[in-house]
């Protein structure tokens, strides 16, 4: 989603900026954590070219927000409209007009026969996204509602507002099941887990949020590194669900990564600005991250490691995958949708052509062997200058910790041997620190 602190100035800027935009019609041309967990899977998915298959445009304002349902995408715009595309050929095929203002999110029932939307009326509509009519409208918030989305099962629909609150109720009759309460900032986002038994939501009070599906009781808060931002502006789950992505924006603009038990995975730093939305692959082998630097990085899940970026001309808002994870689209101010094809490779053909900026220029690695162990693993790490270097390990379910080293480290590589027949069977993370760097690793402890 877009990153909510500038939602204040931006109806501003977008009343000056649409005459420029005008208006365009036409396409330009956690399942088991040991074996499908996202950290542990080799397969990778890799745009097929830089150059995109198609650049969108409809809108007069801003889009801040895609969602995908077969061959179609609804977009929501600043122009109070919501526009279905076919976005194999960039065919628009209808606009839905509804809401009063700015519509902020849209999103598809899981079986695709109801869209739902909402925006800066606070309201959320109910479309047969067929016939493009008006189902129903629901007042689901006073102040602006920034995000929406559906349970797994259809069921349900969850609201984020700038009333510091995430709301949700029955798709059908419009009940409030729980108003979640909590957030000392308004809600920049709120998504149920893969299997609709948790909710994350991300606020501009800079943390994250886990409630109880069921109960509506929040679980945990998540507070990221001091200093790095001021607020988060999305938050996904993984699609095994084993794990939590947010965005984030000011200072070093990061990308955090918890396991859904709430603990610390990695800190993820490559956007000079604001980091607008994240959300994984539907394989799980890659974190992708957008951003208002005009770039879009893409993070290997096995070594959460920056392997791609794609730069651009555009100031991107949102981002996601259509259902099968063969395309990818993005949203900007400009009121443009990008997207992509993409494809299931070992390799990025962008390396080859030499269309993404390769993120991978410094020589920090670290690797684990054997990966399932049992008695001992080998930690094998590089360093790019002589600096203190920590190394820890931490189970995934953060009850058991140990310092496996805490030194000053020449540069180059280095090895060290760590017992890990104490442990028990389980998901474990080794973590390489320094004062400018961290990275994580994921091994498998079976006995």
């Amino acid at each position: 989603m877009y990153s909510r602190s500038i939602l204040l100035f931006l109806s501003v800027l977008v009343v000056g900026s649409n005459a420029a935009i005008g208006a365009h019609t036409v396409s330009e041309r956690l399942v088991s954590p040991a074996t499908k967990s996202p950290l542990v899977q080799r397969r990778s998915v890799s745009i097929t070219s830089a150059l995109p298959t198609h650049i969108l445009r409809g809108h007069r304002s801003f889009v801040n927000d895609i969602s995908f349902s077969g061959t179609t995408m609804a977009s929501a715009g600043g122009d109070s409209v919501i526009i279905l595309w076919d976005y194999r050929t960039g065919e628009i095929q209808q606009t839905l007009r509804g809401h009063k203002g700015y519509v902020y999110a849209v999103a598809f029932s899981p079986d695709g026969s109801v869209l739902a939307s909402t925006g800066w009326d606070g309201a959320i509509c109910l479309w047969n996204p067929t016939t493009g009519a008006l189902l129903q409208t629901i007042p689901a918030h006073a102040s602006p509602a920034y995000d929406i989305g559906f349970s797994p099962d259809g069921s349900q629909l969850i609201t984020a507002s700038w009333d510091n609150t995430a709301i949700v109720r029955h798709v059908h009759t419009g009940e409030i099941i729980h108003t979640l309460q909590g957030h000392t900032g308004y809600v920049s986002s709120a998504c149920f887990s893969p299997d609709g038994t948790l909710i994350a939501s991300s606020s501009g009070d800079g943390t994250v949020k886990i409630w109880d599906a069921q109960t509506g009781q929040c679980l945990n808060t998540l507070q990221g590194e001091k200093n790095l931002h001021w607020f988060i502006t999305r938050v996904c789950f993984s699609p095994d669900g084993e794990y939590i992505a947010a965005s984030a924006a000011g200072n070093m603009n990061p990308v955090y990564v918890w396991t859904k038990h709430g603990v610390a995975v990695q800190t993820l730093k490559a956007h000079s600005n604001y980091a607008t939305s994240v959300e994984f692959s539907k394989d799980g082998t890659r974190l992708t991250s957008a951003s208002a630097d005009n770039s879009l990085s893409f993070w290997n899940t096995d070594y959460l490691s920056l392997n791609e970026r794609i730069k651009d001309s555009h100031y991107f808002l949102s981002h996601s995958f259509n259902g099968d994870g063969t395309v990818m689209a993005a949203t900007a101010l400009d009121g443009t949708i990008t997207v992509w094809d993409v494809q299931s490779d070992t390799k990025s053909p962008m390396a080859k052509k030499g269309k993404s900026d390769i993120g991978i220029a410094d020589m920090y690695s670290i690797q684990v062997i054997p990966n399932p162990a049992s008695d001992f693993i080998t930690i094998s790490y590089s360093l790019p200058k002589s600096t203190f270097c920590s190394i820890e390990l931490i189970s995934q379910d953060g009850k058991q910790s140990a310092i496996i080293q805490k030194a000053e480290m020449p540069a180059g590589e280095s090895t060290l041997r760590y017992e890990t027949n104490h442990l028990p069977s389980g998901a474990y993370f080794i973590i390489l620190s320094t004062s400018s760097k961290s990275l994580s690793h994921r091994v498998e402890i079976v006995k």
